[in-house]
This record gives C-alpha cells, structure tokens and sequence, in this order.
C-alpha cells in the first residue's frame, strides 16, 4: 500500500461522514435518464430523505427518513439551479412519480417499480 493510500484510508474505513443509501436505489438512480437539474435536485432529495437517519427515542433504532421538508431557498444553496430550473425538475419528478409533493414536504418513492422511465 503505497502512502497516499494509508493516509487516505489508514484503517479501511470512509473518511468523513458518508449516507446509507441501499444499492437498489443507487441502481434505479443510475439507470434513469435525467437532465442535469433534475438528477441534481434529486440527489438532494435522496440525501436529505433516506440519507439522513432519524433516531427513534423510545428504541434508540435508526431510522430512514422518507419525507422532509425542502425548502426553495436550500435547494437553490444546495444545487446552485435557479428557482425556475428547481421548479421544472421537481415537477418532471413528480410526474414520473420518484417523489411527492405537497408545499415543501417531499416523500422519496421507495416503490422503484412505480418510476416512470422517461423524462416528461
């Protein structure tokens, strides 16, 4: 192993803070076709849904998120898309039936069966 390897990964484990997002949703992901603002706008959502657990008190169990609220001014930080490209790819996925809206909640499809295939 040469040094920059050990430096970057000196016990095998991720640096940083890394999300569990399941290999069939990474999957789904990566074989739909999107333009470039909506696969943004939907990292953001699967990162701000199911990449961020939730704890349960009364268990201590982690959790995956399936809604969260989003807000227009987080995406626009988060993604660098103006609010009308926002706008457009969370309509085109909604009609495609990836997510859900309803104001700024937006629910993550867990039904990848559900998606529609092509871009509206």
């Amino acid at each position: 192993m040469s040094q920059s390897s050990s430096m970057v990964y000196p016990d095998r484990r991720p640096v940083g803070r890394y999300s569990a997002i399941g290999n069939d949703v990474l999957e789904k992901i990566a074989d739909i076709e999107l333009p470039r603002p909506a696969r943004k706008v939907l990292d953001r959502i699967v990162k701000d849904t199911i990449g961020y657990p939730e704890t349960k008190s009364f268990t201590r169990q982690e959790v995956r998120r399936v809604k969260t609220k989003i807000t227009m001014e987080r995406f626009k930080e988060k993604t660098g898309l103006t609010e009308e490209e926002i706008e457009t790819a969370l309509d085109n996925l909604e009609q495609r039936n990836i997510i859900k809206r309803d104001g700024d909640e937006i629910t993550f499809n867990h039904h990848l069966e559900e998606w529609g295939n092509r871009f509206i």
